[in-house]
């Protein structure tokens, strides 16, 4: 079973319940760039490299230190912008990149597309 293939699947097709948010398109591009911006720090982007380390050749483990740091570095920014300090928040806010009219803003799919790499490696 391609485990990769099915988290990816999952994430993006996540079942979070849609709720009405008060955050405009810009607000969530706003907090996209926030959040690469910590993603792309060079401490963060070193315990990124020691997560995946830590797993060694356990894909399951990697994905698990992976996911979990990014989750974590996420978690930290997006309360600021109304989404919970939660797995669900971070899971939230994924799926408001999915919001139709930012699906054709190219900025927000490369991100999104970032996000999805570091959140399902």
């Amino acid at each position: 079973v391609d485990t990769t293939r099915s988290c990816h699947h999952r994430l993006r097709h996540s079942t979070v319940a849609r709720t009405t948010m008060s955050i405009s398109d810009d607000e969530i591009r706003e907090v996209l760039k926030e959040v690469l911006e910590i993603i792309d720090d060079k401490d963060n982007l070193a315990k990124m490299e020691q997560a995946k380390q830590a797993g060694g050749n356990d894909l399951a483990k990697m994905m698990q230190n992976v996911t979990k740091n990014a989750s974590d570095l996420l978690m930290a920014r997006i309360p600021k912008y109304g989404f919970s300090p939660t797995l669900k928040g971070v899971l939230k806010f994924v799926d408001e990149l999915n919001r139709p009219e930012l699906r054709e803003d190219e900025s927000v799919s490369a991100g999104r597309l970032k996000l999805m790499a570091l959140l399902m490696p």
